[in-house]
């Protein structure tokens, strides 16, 4: 469906960064804008700069619970949500997987991962009913490539690249878009002004939606480091590792 058709957008981690900047293009397109963010006077302040209509929703992306109350109140405001996008996100623990606290990594993939997945499961099934949408999932280059000292971040965006591809599958044949942005270090609320401007990012993100990309992935110097992941999965592949197996068809075939 092309964007210019969709008339309804709910953002998470809306009261900054990549999500604050993508309900602001949203907003230049008169499309009718839902911020939700975990923090209220965030929102509270942000929701003020708006021109157009914008409704301003406090949660915790971790809760299922909330997800059911958020879309409860968009529709309300605003009918049928057809552009989702997961962007909300806690910053990795900075800890080597060995020495990190269990709760720390329990965190990160309620927020990160079940988050993501909790916002598919309130929205995704309306719009395959409909026949049209798109879901935008944000992960991270470190769900493309292994990085030290972010095993509870880099596990939860390796989740979201996997579950995005396979949504995107699932989802094709209604005519509902899935696309998944692996951004590298953008300016944010997490980031304290480092890294690239996210408006770019965002204006990235909602060109990609235009185009039903799969991948949007902003921050080009990641392709040395994927190239050598990838060569290295490649080489990995021989002879079957039981002599004369015959593979039963699979379904990327």
């Amino acid at each position: 469906m092309p964007i210019d058709d969709l008339k309804t957008l709910f953002v998470t981690g809306g009261g900054g960064g990549i999500g604050l900047e993508i309900g602001r293009i949203c907003a230049r397109r008169g499309m009718n804008v839902v911020l939700a963010d975990i923090h209220r006077e965030r929102l509270d302040a942000t929701v003020t700069t708006f021109d157009g209509p914008v409704l301003g929703i406090v949660m915790d992306v971790s809760s299922f619970a909330e997800w059911a109350r958020a879309k409860q109140e968009a529709e309300a405001r605003f009918g049928a949500v057809d552009l989702l996008v997961n962007g909300a996100a806690l910053p990795p623990g900075m800890s080597s997987i060995l020495d990190m606290p269990v709760a720390d990594f329990e965190t990160r993939i309620a927020t990160n991962l079940s988050g993501v997945f909790y916002g598919v499961r309130t929205f995704g099934a309306n719009m395959r009913a409909r026949g049209y949408g798109h879901i935008v999932n944000i992960a991270s280059e470190a769900g493309l490539v292994p990085m030290a000292m972010l095993g509870d971040y880099g596990a939860a965006k390796f989740g979201v690249v996997g579950l995005s591809g396979i949504l995107r599958i699932e989802l094709a044949p209604s005519g509902v878009g899935v696309t998944v942005v692996a951004p590298g270090l953008t300016r944010s609320n997490m980031t304290v002004g480092m890294g690239m401007d996210a408006r770019y990012v965002a204006a990235a993100i909602v060109e990609g939606v235009r185009d039903n990309a799969p991948f949007i992935i902003t921050h080009p110097n990641v392709r040395a480091a994927l190239e050598k992941v990838h060569a290295r999965q490649i080489a990995a592949i021989g002879a079957p590792a039981q002599p004369g197996y015959e593979n039963a068809k699979t379904r990327w075939e």
